[in-house]
């Protein structure tokens, strides 16, 4: 049984934490101070709902129509219709653990102690979270301003018995799914509407999914192209300690040291300047090239658990020197979290773009160093690898428009009232999106890299002395990677006579997606968790 997550204050939410409840159904619990935050906060908004004050969202109408007064015996009312009202989501369904992110995120936004609902509510979307309950949320209509409004409605549907939801593989409406797990829908209550349905929980749940992929596609994207580097005979001259000691970037320093660590023990690659000092870009600056992608981490990260453990909606209610009031702010802007997916998708860009160099190179006989044809033995006859590489640019190209900011661009929205909108969604989309195309193209590269040294070993260059011959030469994670390979079914060189190659390359990414390459590497690795 896995660990319950806990939200409290006192252990603010992690990556960890966060992708164990979205995407392994980890059982969440509320401790005792976030449950008094919730209490407090609800008794403040009670206090407020009886006074004369407007309080936005509360006792007005929303948006632009925040200057219009709603009565006391329209109130509850009010939050109702903003659920009905805002849930016009179409397109397909989000992945269940982004849902399942998103839930989380809305339950330790309201632990925070500045939203106002009532505990019976957090309890009822704990509940759900608990029981897997997951409503159908459509992933297209949210500007990332305001919050993901359309999706958290949506969302939001089945606790007052609307929306459909998903339970145990079948599709139910959002009131069988509720009786089905024996949770009662509620009738919301002042300001719980709007506390619903503020605050960029989607691109948060998407941003910090994909945050935990990235980092294992940085430690992935060494390994292959460490593999790749030295079935191409490289230089390792332009990876050692003073070159990075000159330039200290820490990201583009610890990929050197991991890939000098990589291929220890390789007579493929060059380690002095008796032959030739210079290989090409694409193998002398994989630390220039991919240790961006580490450096981009950690300032990633540190937005997204900033964004995950606060108060993202509006109106905030706070209470000073005994008076409650509540203060109308923009904490549900998604640009934070925008920038930063766009950064961290940007970052990712330089590991298609070198491995989809280095397979081109591989695979082309004039630029791979005496290594067959689309690699492949009796050229012509087999084709080898030679879709292997389109596949890779077909990848890339579709990267290329992924890994586009969108939240430079504006949709003003609301009559012109909300004018300048952080397009958050639509770009932390694209990031998930991304991290999964990734993996497509480590699998290709992996498979590329095993093929040519396959070769390599088997078929020495003609100008090398020291003939090269299995499990002697090449490097100890090379070894190990392609006994992972074969145990999975691959067996090396491919040709055409044997399984069509899409089949390997399925195989290949449910290895570098399970993070077996990493295991098996670690050993190899200085930092393999990045």
């Amino acid at each position: 049984m896995m660990k319950p997550v806990v939200i409290s204050g006192k252990n603010p939410m992690n990556v960890d934490s966060f992708v164990n409840v979205a995407r392994h159904r980890a059982k969440v619990k509320c401790a005792d101070d976030a449950r008094s935050n919730i209490f407090r906060s609800n008794q403040r908004v009670l206090q407020l709902a009886h006074g004369d004050e407007p309080v936005y969202g509360m006792n007005t109408g929303f948006g632009k129509n925040s200057s219009i007064r709603i009565s006391k015996e329209d109130m509850e009312t009010l939050q109702e219709n903003i659920i009905r009202s805002h849930a016009c989501g179409v397109g397909e369904a989000y992945e269940t653990e982004v849902v399942r992110g998103a839930m989380l995120l809305r339950l330790v936004c309201f632990s925070q102690g500045y939203s106002g609902v009532r505990p019976e509510l957090f309890d009822t979307l704990l509940s759900m979270l608990n029981k897997n309950l997951v409503p159908i949320v459509p992933s297209r209509g949210s500007l990332g301003s305001s919050g993901d409004l359309a999706p958290l409605a949506h969302m939001c549907l089945p606790i007052i018995g609307l929306g459909k939801v998903q339970y145990k593989g079948k599709i139910l409406n959002g009131l069988d799914g509720m009786r089905a797990v024996q949770i009662p829908t509620l009738k919301l209550s002042y300001k719980e509407g709007l506390a619903l349905t503020n605050g960029c929980v989607f691109g948060e749940s998407l941003a910090a999914i994909s945050l935990y992929e990235a980092k294992r596609i940085a430690v992935t994207a060494e390994i292959v192209s460490a593999m790749l580097a030295e079935s191409l005979e490289g230089i390792a001259l332009g990876y050692r300690a003073e070159v990075h000691e000159a330039r200290p970037h820490k990201g583009q320093a610890q990929t050197a040291k991991n890939l000098l660590r990589l291929l220890d023990g390789s007579t493929l690659i060059k380690w002095d300047s008796k032959t030739n000092v210079h290989s090409c870009y694409s193998i002398k600056c994989i630390p220039q090239i991919l240790g961006p992608l580490r450096t981009a981490l950690p300032h990633v990260e540190e937005i997204v658990l900033t964004e995950m453990n606060s108060a993202t909606d509006n109106p905030l209610i706070f209470e000073r020197n005994g008076t409650v009031y509540s203060l109308s702010g923009g904490n549900f802007h998604g640009q934070n979290i925008g920038n930063a997916t766009a950064y961290l998708a940007i970052a990712l860009g330089s590991v298609f773009k070198n491995i989809h160099t280095l397979v081109s190179r591989a695979t082309d006989n004039a630029l791979s160093d005496g290594l067959p044809k689309f690699l492949t033995e009796n050229s012509g006859l087999n084709s080898g690898l030679m879709l292997a590489q389109y596949t890779s640019g077909s990848i890339y190209n579709e990267y290329t428009g992924l890994a586009t900011p969108l939240t430079i661009q504006n949709i003003s929205s609301c009559a012109n009232f909300e004018d300048a909108t952080a397009m958050s969604n639509a770009q932390a989309k694209n990031l998930y999106k991304a991290v999964q195309l990734a993996y497509e193209s480590l699998a290709i590269g992996l498979i590329t890299g095993v093929q040519a040294l396959n070769f390599r070993i088997n078929s020495p260059s003609p100008d090398r002395t020291d003939a090269v011959v299995l499990g002697k030469g090449t490097s100890k994670a090379y070894d190990h990677v392609k006994e992972q390979l074969s145990k999975s079914g691959m067996e090396f060189p491919y040709n055409d006579g044997k399984k069509p190659l899409g089949e390997w390359i399925n195989m290949a990414i449910e290895i570098v997606k399970s993070g077996k390459l990493i295991d098996i590497c670690k050993d190899y690795l200085d930092n393999h968790e990045a």
